[in-house]
């Protein structure tokens, strides 16, 4: 497997290009005697950084643009065992006999946990009474004051 790969000049060429044009204004800002600045040198280093950081960041962008990804699979020459689920639903249910005794078991619990609740309110029992009793003997003794008043 040959690889082949080329890489473009043109950010190279741009890059040359735009520090030789500094380094003719740089020379002609010199040979005219307008030059403002204190250290012309410094001028033509820090431009040419300059053009050095954007045709770095072409690059980069122009690297993003046509980057290539290559995925490398790996997949086993033999299956050994395929499971395919039933689309039949009625095929999974229990039979008649285990979902009877499912019932039945479910029933149980069921029973169970209402004799728990109830006995959870035994409380009621002895208060019901007592109001029983109460009642009963507020009758009683409304029918004997009616016996005595009349």
């Amino acid at each position: 497997m040959n690889k082949f790969e080329i890489n473009d000049k043109t950010y190279d060429y741009l890059s040359t290009r735009l520090k030789l044009k500094n380094q003719q204004e740089r020379k002609a800002s010199g040979e005219n005697g307008s030059a403002n600045l204190k250290d012309p040198d410094n001028l033509l280093s820090f431009k040419n950084h300059m053009v050095d950081q954007q045709v770095s960041n072409l690059k980069t962008d122009d690297s993003v643009k046509n980057a290539v990804i290559a995925l490398s699979f790996y997949e086993g020459n033999v299956v050994h065992k395929e499971l395919i689920a039933n689309p039949d639903l009625s095929a999974y249910n229990l039979p008649l006999s285990n979902r009877l005794g499912a019932s039945v078991k479910n029933g149980w619990s069921v029973f169970v946990e209402i004799m728990v609740e109830l006995a959870n309110f035994w409380v009621l029992v002895p208060i019901g009474g007592l109001v029983w009793f109460v009642v009963r003997y507020y009758n009683k003794r409304k029918k004997t004051v009616e016996v005595v008043k009349s």
